[in-house]
């Protein structure tokens, strides 16, 4: 399982991690990102890429 990605769409998703999604993220062999897509006015999207790191 080493240097794998967690992405998530919602801080939602975030906070309903799997058991081994949090193992991952406290040993650091995963990396977790939540994408938020919103549309603007003038159809534009704004993709925000949060990179989290598990705390020790």
């Amino acid at each position: 399982m080493a240097n794998q990605l967690l992405i998530k769409n919602t801080m939602a998703d975030m906070r309903t991690l799997s058991a081994a999604e949090i193992t991952g993220l406290q040993q650091k062999y995963i990396k977790a990102s939540v994408k938020t897509v919103k549309n603007i006015e003038s159809n534009y999207s704004l993709i925000l890429l949060i990179q989290l790191l598990a705390m020790p």
